[in-house]
């Protein structure tokens, strides 16, 4: 894709939201290698990671929300100018070879 349409500051949050995300996931995997007696305190720095540790799942929300928007609006400038017939010969190009 080109670089013309993009918005740099959605994409930098996008980024910023994935640290948590990671957090998160590593928080999940501690769970489920040790059970669930592993608290938020026993994780590492905690006193700092804490919250990214508890609340990571709203970054996702926050990360999903932005990625549809960046998608929507990108795939919108591309259907600009095309007609109903060529929108539907490209998505049965694209989604007919997946059922095979």
């Amino acid at each position: 894709m080109n670089n013309q349409g993009r918005i740099k500051a959605l994409d930098g949050l996008r980024g910023i939201c994935s640290i948590p995300i990671v957090l998160l996931h590593y928080y999940g995997t501690a769970l489920n290698l040790h059970g669930t007696g592993i608290s938020i305190s026993d994780m590492p720095f905690s006193s700092v990671l804490g919250h990214f540790y508890e609340y990571g799942g709203l970054f996702v929300q926050v990360f999903f929300w932005l990625s549809g928007f960046l998608s929507a609006r990108n795939y919108k400038e591309r259907l600009r100018g095309m007609k109903l017939s060529e929108y539907l010969k490209s998505r049965f190009r694209s989604l007919y070879p997946m059922v095979f």
